[in-house]
């Protein structure tokens, strides 16, 4: 399951991060669930519902305050809540739109970065998942005043993957009320050693280990290149790449087995079909 917050602040930076996951958005074969907070800040509601219009969302709106993301996390949380062994969720949100029109470099690379290590590695995503409870990248390790103090770990920068036999077998639904609550809230749910890493692990207070600094992504972008070289790419099937012949007709592939393709065209014939609708 895909759940994405955005709070599209009037430019650029909010339909970027949209467009960066809709890029991905194949990855997501469950429930696809959005939450849109608005403000005289924001574009309204219905233009992201417009950009992301065919895309089989469902839609938590509210009014925008100082809470942010956890405004609408709990909502999102019910809609997909289970126990199933194989049902996991992803949560991210469109990065660095405060900041719209003058973004920081560390900013858009840290929101550039994000989406790379968390979407597009999926046997390591999964990997991951069989082993931990949650996993995602930039762990960072203390307690922290912007977060209340309320856990001694986070993913800095909100990017996570959730596997449901765990997450919902605990007290999911304690959400922080603050800005920066959902950044929060894996901590107050798994102990550090209930979670994994993808990218980055043991950062500490120091700003070489914040994402948010120039100073970090000179470290960061060596260890980028070593993740880009290990991403492995799942092998299309052999009969996707290499497809049965129809009536051995070699010139045109089919997407189809040629017997229900054969059996389909008898039928259209025999029952004389003069309109066809294909719904792909």
């Amino acid at each position: 399951n895909l759940l994405y917050h955005v709070w599209p602040v009037k430019g650029t930076m909010w339909k970027w991060n949209v467009d960066e996951l809709l890029k991905r958005i194949d990855l997501f074969n469950g429930r696809r669930v959005m939450s849109i907070v608005h403000d005289e800040r924001s574009v309204n509601p219905d233009e992201v519902k417009r950009v992301v219009a065919g895309h089989g969302f469902e839609f938590v709106v509210a009014r925008n305050d100082e809470r942010g993301e956890a405004i609408n996390f709990a909502e999102m949380l019910r809609r997909v809540a289970s126990q199933d062994a194989n049902e996991i969720s992803f949560y991210g949100h469109a990065k660095g739109v405060k900041y719209d029109p003058d973004i920081p470099l560390p900013i858009r690379r840290w929101a550039e970065v994000q989406y790379q290590v968390v979407l597009d590695d999926w046997l390591t995503i999964r990997e991951q998942l069989q082993r931990y409870a949650m996993t995602g990248p930039f762990k960072r390790y203390g307690r922290f005043r912007p977060h209340h103090n309320l856990a001694d770990w986070h993913y800095s920068g909100t990017y996570f993957w959730m596997r449901h036999s765990h997450l919902f077998a605990r007290d999911h639904q304690n959400i922080p009320q603050f800005y920066g609550g959902v950044e929060t809230w894996p901590g107050t749910v798994f102990r550090k050693e209930e979670t994994g890493c993808v990218f980055i692990d043991e950062l500490g207070p120091s700003r070489s280990h914040h994402p948010y600094y120039p100073e970090f992504w000179r470290t960061a972008e060596p260890a980028l290149k070593r993740w880009q070289a290990s991403v492995r790419s799942i092998p299309a099937p052999r009969d996707l790449v290499t497809p049965r012949p129809f009536k051995d007709n070699t010139k045109h592939l089919m997407e189809q087995k040629p017997e229900e393709f054969e059996w389909l065209l008898d039928l259209l014939l025999k029952e004389n079909v003069d309109r066809l609708l294909v719904v792909g």
